[in-house]
Protein backbone atom coordinates (compact mmCIF):
# COMPACT_ATOMS: atom_id res chain seq x y z
CA UNK A 1 0.00 0.00 0.00
CA UNK A 2 2.66 2.46 -1.48
CA UNK A 3 0.19 5.43 -2.05
CA UNK A 4 2.00 8.26 -0.49
CA UNK A 5 3.81 8.85 -3.52
CA UNK A 6 0.79 9.52 -4.77
CA UNK A 7 -0.35 11.80 -2.62
CA UNK A 8 -0.61 15.85 -3.73
CA UNK A 9 -1.97 16.70 -0.60
CA UNK A 10 -4.60 15.90 2.80
CA UNK A 11 -7.71 18.08 3.34
CA UNK A 12 -9.57 17.76 6.64
CA UNK A 13 -13.02 19.11 6.24
CA UNK A 14 -16.01 18.41 9.09
CA UNK A 15 -16.29 14.46 7.50
CA UNK A 16 -13.84 11.94 6.56
CA UNK A 17 -10.29 12.97 5.15
CA UNK A 18 -10.19 13.23 1.87
CA UNK A 19 -7.22 12.94 -0.26
CA UNK A 20 -6.73 13.89 -3.71
CA UNK A 21 -3.84 11.54 -6.00
CA UNK A 22 -1.89 13.45 -8.35
CA UNK A 23 -3.21 13.23 -12.26
CA UNK A 24 -6.65 12.46 -11.14
CA UNK A 25 -10.01 14.35 -10.63
CA UNK A 26 -11.48 11.49 -8.45
CA UNK A 27 -11.25 12.05 -4.51
CA UNK A 28 -10.91 8.92 -2.26
CA UNK A 29 -11.60 8.62 1.15
CA UNK A 30 -9.62 7.02 3.96
CA UNK A 31 -12.45 4.84 5.40
CA UNK A 32 -12.30 2.96 1.91
CA UNK A 33 -8.81 1.84 3.40
CA UNK A 34 -8.06 -0.64 5.84
CA UNK A 35 -6.09 1.11 8.18
CA UNK A 36 -6.20 1.35 12.01
CA UNK A 37 -5.68 -1.73 14.94
CA UNK A 38 -8.83 -3.37 13.98
CA UNK A 39 -7.18 -4.83 10.59
CA UNK A 40 -4.08 -5.42 12.20
CA UNK A 41 -3.35 -9.23 13.01
CA UNK A 42 -2.57 -8.50 16.79
CA UNK A 43 -6.09 -7.27 16.96
CA UNK A 44 -8.47 -9.45 19.37
CA UNK A 45 -11.83 -10.01 18.37
CA UNK A 46 -15.15 -8.96 19.99
CA UNK A 47 -16.38 -10.65 22.15
CA UNK A 48 -19.37 -10.29 25.35
CA UNK A 49 -20.87 -11.52 28.32
CA UNK A 50 -24.25 -13.21 28.57
CA UNK A 51 -26.17 -10.51 31.44
CA UNK A 52 -28.36 -11.59 33.06
CA UNK A 53 -30.80 -9.65 35.06
CA UNK A 54 -32.31 -11.90 37.61
CA UNK A 55 -31.13 -11.42 40.92
CA UNK A 56 -29.78 -14.10 43.11
CA UNK A 57 -29.99 -13.89 46.68
CA UNK A 58 -27.33 -14.82 49.46
CA UNK A 59 -27.75 -18.33 50.70
CA UNK A 60 -26.95 -17.95 54.09
CA UNK A 61 -26.31 -21.99 55.41
CA UNK A 62 -26.85 -21.18 58.81
CA UNK A 63 -29.35 -18.48 58.74
CA UNK A 64 -30.96 -19.39 62.03
CA UNK A 65 -27.89 -19.27 63.76
CA UNK A 66 -27.14 -15.58 62.53
CA UNK A 67 -30.27 -14.77 63.37
CA UNK A 68 -30.09 -15.69 66.59
CA UNK A 69 -27.32 -14.10 67.35
CA UNK A 70 -28.04 -10.95 65.78
CA UNK A 71 -31.68 -10.62 68.00
CA UNK A 72 -29.80 -11.59 71.00
CA UNK A 73 -26.53 -8.76 70.44
CA UNK A 74 -29.61 -6.23 69.76
CA UNK A 75 -31.88 -7.53 72.27
CA UNK A 76 -28.64 -6.73 75.24
CA UNK A 77 -27.14 -4.34 73.60
CA UNK A 78 -26.99 -0.94 76.11
CA UNK A 79 -27.70 1.58 72.60
CA UNK A 80 -30.60 -0.25 71.39
CA UNK A 81 -32.12 -0.48 74.49
CA UNK A 82 -31.34 3.15 75.69
CA UNK A 83 -33.09 3.83 72.19
CA UNK A 84 -35.77 2.17 72.83
CA UNK A 85 -36.69 3.40 76.15
CA UNK A 86 -36.07 6.85 74.91
CA UNK A 87 -38.75 6.36 72.04
CA UNK A 88 -41.47 5.28 74.19
CA UNK A 89 -40.60 8.22 76.59
CA UNK A 90 -40.96 10.64 74.04
CA UNK A 91 -43.87 9.19 71.90
CA UNK A 92 -45.64 9.34 75.10
CA UNK A 93 -44.92 12.52 76.59
CA UNK A 94 -44.50 14.63 73.83
CA UNK A 95 -45.85 13.09 69.96
CA UNK A 96 -48.82 11.43 71.52
CA UNK A 97 -49.90 14.01 74.65
CA UNK A 98 -52.96 12.94 75.98
CA UNK A 99 -53.88 16.37 77.86
CA UNK A 100 -54.51 19.20 76.19
CA UNK A 101 -52.74 22.39 76.00
CA UNK A 102 -54.06 26.29 76.95
CA UNK A 103 -53.09 27.85 73.83
CA UNK A 104 -51.16 30.99 74.92
CA UNK A 105 -48.10 32.26 74.76
CA UNK A 106 -46.65 31.41 78.68
CA UNK A 107 -47.75 27.83 78.03
CA UNK A 108 -46.50 27.46 74.76
CA UNK A 109 -43.06 28.33 75.76
CA UNK A 110 -42.80 25.54 78.52
CA UNK A 111 -44.06 23.32 76.59
CA UNK A 112 -41.49 23.82 73.44
CA UNK A 113 -38.74 24.65 76.18
CA UNK A 114 -39.27 21.16 77.85
CA UNK A 115 -39.58 19.66 74.53
CA UNK A 116 -35.66 21.25 73.91
CA UNK A 117 -34.54 20.22 77.17
CA UNK A 118 -35.71 16.76 76.62
CA UNK A 119 -33.79 16.99 73.45
CA UNK A 120 -31.08 18.04 74.68
CA UNK A 121 -30.72 15.53 77.53
CA UNK A 122 -31.09 12.86 75.17
CA UNK A 123 -28.45 13.71 72.49
CA UNK A 124 -26.11 14.23 75.67
CA UNK A 125 -27.05 11.22 77.38
CA UNK A 126 -26.85 9.31 73.50
CA UNK A 127 -23.04 10.98 72.92
CA UNK A 128 -21.82 9.17 75.87
CA UNK A 129 -23.40 6.12 75.18
CA UNK A 130 -22.09 6.14 71.86
CA UNK A 131 -18.15 7.03 72.92
CA UNK A 132 -18.76 3.33 75.24
CA UNK A 133 -18.24 1.05 71.77
CA UNK A 134 -16.96 2.98 68.71
CA UNK A 135 -15.91 1.52 65.67
CA UNK A 136 -12.54 2.27 64.48
CA UNK A 137 -13.27 4.11 61.26
CA UNK A 138 -10.27 5.58 59.07
CA UNK A 139 -10.20 7.65 55.53
CA UNK A 140 -8.28 6.16 52.58
CA UNK A 141 -5.18 7.27 51.72
CA UNK A 142 -6.61 9.35 48.81
CA UNK A 143 -9.14 10.59 50.72
CA UNK A 144 -6.63 12.06 52.95
CA UNK A 145 -4.69 13.49 50.54
CA UNK A 146 -8.19 15.40 48.79
CA UNK A 147 -9.29 16.70 52.32
CA UNK A 148 -5.75 18.15 53.57
CA UNK A 149 -6.22 21.08 51.50
CA UNK A 150 -9.63 22.02 52.68
CA UNK A 151 -10.40 22.81 56.05
CA UNK A 152 -13.81 22.83 55.67
CA UNK A 153 -13.68 19.52 54.05
CA UNK A 154 -11.50 18.02 56.82
CA UNK A 155 -14.21 18.99 59.84
CA UNK A 156 -17.06 17.66 57.44
CA UNK A 157 -14.98 14.17 57.40
CA UNK A 158 -14.50 14.14 61.14
CA UNK A 159 -18.33 14.71 61.64
CA UNK A 160 -18.56 11.87 59.14
CA UNK A 161 -16.16 9.61 60.61
CA UNK A 162 -17.20 9.99 64.13
CA UNK A 163 -21.15 8.93 62.55
CA UNK A 164 -19.86 5.86 61.11
CA UNK A 165 -17.89 4.40 63.96
CA UNK A 166 -20.99 5.63 66.37
CA UNK A 167 -23.52 3.95 63.85
CA UNK A 168 -25.77 1.26 65.34
CA UNK A 169 -26.69 -0.17 62.18
CA UNK A 170 -23.62 -0.39 60.70
CA UNK A 171 -21.83 -2.30 64.24
CA UNK A 172 -25.02 -4.92 63.59
CA UNK A 173 -23.93 -5.57 60.19
CA UNK A 174 -20.49 -5.38 61.04
CA UNK A 175 -21.12 -8.57 63.03
CA UNK A 176 -23.60 -10.09 60.81
CA UNK A 177 -20.83 -10.46 58.88
CA UNK A 178 -18.43 -11.80 61.51
CA UNK A 179 -21.10 -14.19 62.51
CA UNK A 180 -21.75 -15.52 58.89
CA UNK A 181 -17.59 -16.17 58.49
CA UNK A 182 -16.82 -17.66 61.41
CA UNK A 183 -19.79 -19.92 61.17
CA UNK A 184 -18.77 -21.24 57.25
Amino acid sequence: MNQASDLVGMFINKGPITIIKQNSTDPITIKDFEIGEQYESYTLKSDSIAVSLQHTPLEFKDKEAILKNSKNRILTDKGFQFLKKMNAYYLKNFIHLNYSLRLNLKNIYEHSHQLFEGWEALETSFNELKKTDALSVTNSESTNQIIQFNDEDTEYNKLVLEEISTDFHIKEALNILTDYSNLN
